[in-house]
């Protein structure tokens, strides 16, 4: 079976990978590869890029690819990283909203949650 980054067919990466031992799924964020390369670039990297630009030290547990890599195995293995914590890592998804549930065990109807603005936040660092 080849390696991840030595195939030419991008359609069969996938995006998510992770679990170990019997729970493994594969794909590339569980190659040894991809852990070795976040692992590097935490130790380089130690703090949430954004937490730092607002002043605040906190430490960072992800390794967010700043291109979304869509499977382009260029793209997923020598594109541009950044460390986030995980508050940042989701709002920059857009999955940092909490779920309300009314006294009838209803989800309360909410309004979108706003993700971050990734070029406000890079406009901002460049300064």
């Amino acid at each position: 079976m080849p390696q991840y980054g030595r195939r030419n067919d991008v359609s069969k990466l996938h995006i998510k990978g992770g679990g170990q031992g019997s729970a493994n799924r594969g794909g590339p964020y569980n190659a040894s590869r991809w852990r070795k390369r976040r692992r590097h670039h935490l130790m380089a990297h130690p703090l949430c890029e954004i937490c730092e630009a607002e002043g605040r030290a906190v430490v960072a547990d992800i390794v967010h690819h700043r291109q979304d890599h869509h499977g382009n195995v260029e793209v997923f293995w020598f594109g541009a990283l950044q460390s986030l914590c995980r508050e940042h890592h989701e709002k920059l998804h857009g999955r940092n909203h909490k779920v309300q549930i009314g006294i009838d065990g209803l989800p309360i109807k909410q309004e979108a949650p706003n993700a971050i603005d990734v070029e406000d936040f890079r406009s901002k660092r460049s300064r």
